[in-house]
């Protein structure tokens, strides 16, 4: 189904080593509810049978949400296989909510 990506979701860029301190952490992108309302809204076909799981199978992509039981979510993962398409509509869920896409694959 094309190539695989890994990244992370936060609000903003995540402050460099350099600035974090102890106890500083990401901001909130929202609850988990939220959040799950946004991805579905982007992506309706999302299965959300495990909350802390969300499963999407479009026609040249596929996507794994990965955030985790914590009510309020300063993050998540997202597993993507496919072409283009795949890493466009990534970009159009990000910009649409105002979230940063930290990319963490691994380039074969």
């Amino acid at each position: 189904m094309g190539q695989k990506r890994s990244a992370f979701v936060f609000k903003s860029p995540p402050a460099p080593d350099a600035e974090r301190g102890e106890g500083r952490k990401p901001q909130d992108l929202g609850s988990a509810a939220e959040v799950r309302r946004k991805i579905s809204a982007c992506f309706p076909t999302v299965d959300w049978r495990d909350p802390a799981i969300g499963v999407v199978e479009g026609e040249a992509f596929w996507f794994m949400f990965t955030m985790g039981e914590d009510e309020t979510i300063e993050s998540f993962f997202v597993h993507a296989c496919g072409g283009g398409t795949a890493v466009g509509a990534l970009r159009g869920l990000a910009s649409r909510w105002g979230w940063y896409l930290l990319d963490w694959s691994e380039d074969e």
